[in-house]
């Protein structure tokens, strides 16, 4: 299985992207966006202090870095990370563009039904 990836952030916070999220971004998003993932996770970055602790997030991930339709949704969590001693973005998955939550439950027991949507493309 691969390894997640981890990206340490100049404001000391480390996105991690998950294995299964980065198969998706692949699966959801490959010809429909001219975004690369990280350009999208650099956009949720800049929201970092608005993403409660522990909360699913969710924002659309636009066709284009100017806008357009929506082709899919991405989800996120913001967390401490008690063992490596840091604040963690934690990309969680990628959602086709025609529901925006997903099913199921977090690692962390939250309730995919509860995720909070946040505009990300502003």
């Amino acid at each position: 299985m691969t390894r997640p990836q981890y990206h340490n952030h100049p404001d000391g916070w480390t996105a991690v992207l998950t294995p299964h999220f980065i198969e998706t971004w692949r699966k959801r998003t490959e010809g429909r966006t001219s975004l690369s993932m990280m350009e999208w996770v650099s956009k949720v970055g800049r929201k970092f202090d608005q993403i409660g602790d522990d909360v699913p997030s969710g924002g659309e991930i636009l066709n284009s870095a100017f806008g357009g339709p929506v082709v899919a949704f991405g989800y996120f969590n913001r967390r401490f990370n008690k063992r490596r001693g840091r604040w963690e973005l934690e990309m969680i998955d990628v959602a086709p563009p025609n529901r925006f939550n997903t099913k199921g439950r977090s690692s962390h027991g939250n309730s995919h039904e509860d995720t909070v949507f946040m505009e990300v493309n502003e």
